[in-house]
């Protein structure tokens, strides 16, 4: 009886140690979320991915994570940009993010001023300091009068405002409608994207247009079948949907 026992303690080591052996790596995690504490995302490669062993202030969520790390790559996205991905985005952080879209796409500049340059060749546009009453930025300046950025009736931009998903839908719109979205027909356009979200009908009127363009292959909601226009867009969404304009166009 007591040979038996041994024996059967024996088998039962021998199996734990190989079933140790044989465990597979893990090579992706899921964020889950407990008690407001996110995990750590994992990645096969990491050096293809932004540092995952940083402070979870400093990575995006576990969905924005690859085509966050697309824009980096890319230079898409400013330094002062890379951390607090989930927090709102301000109204002159979203415009500096499009200033870097339009650098990218703009083949004969090599910096800013060259770029502004480029833009305004052939048009009857000339600088002007102090377009704004609350903010004088260089950049912001020469996109507006691009027309790439509105302020308010006010003579305001309110730079440290956040900004709500149908407001960044129409400046988003205003800034790369010169390299896409040509030969549509606004009726079908909204008339699509009200059949895809059940609150188009909060949209603005004046950000509809915008909204339903961007959201025809741009712009997911924030959850089915739900848009969220007065939601505050954040930095990892922005950043998202201005990659998903880059690639597809």
């Amino acid at each position: 009886m007591i040979l038996k026992l041994r024996r059967l303690i024996l088998m039962c080591t021998a199996f734990a140690v190989s079933v140790s052996a044989f465990s597979l790596p893990v090579f992706a995690e899921a964020a889950v979320e407990n008690s407001g504490v996110q995990s750590a995302v994992l990645s096969e490669d990491p050096s293809s991915q932004i540092d995952v062993l940083k402070d979870s202030a400093d990575q995006p969520s576990p969905w924005a994570v690859e085509e966050v790390s697309r824009a980096i790559e890319k230079g898409l996205v400013p330094e002062w940009l890379q951390s607090d991905y989930a927090k709102p985005i301000t109204r002159k952080e979203l415009a500096e993010l499009l200033s870097y879209y339009l650098l990218y796409k703009n083949e004969n500049a090599v910096n800013f001023p060259t770029l502004w340059i480029s833009l305004s060749t052939g048009r009857d546009v000339l600088y002007k300091e102090n377009v704004f009453s609350d903010i004088n930025d260089i950049n912001l300046n020469w996109m507006y009068q691009l027309g790439c950025i509105k302020g308010y009736e006010d003579g305001t931009f309110r730079p440290d405002n956040n900004i709500t998903r149908q407001e960044a839908a129409v400046m988003m719109h205003n800034v790369v409608r010169r390299y896409c979205y040509s030969g549509f027909m606004p009726g079908y356009v909204i008339y699509n994207a009200s059949k895809r979200f059940k609150d188009f009908d909060d949209v603005a009127p004046w950000a509809q247009l915008q909204v339903g363009l961007l959201s025809s292959n741009v712009i997911n909601g924030v959850e089915k079948g739900i848009f969220g226009p007065q939601y505050n867009i954040t930095r990892e969404q922005a950043i998202s949907i201005i990659l998903r304009i880059i690639e597809k166009y």
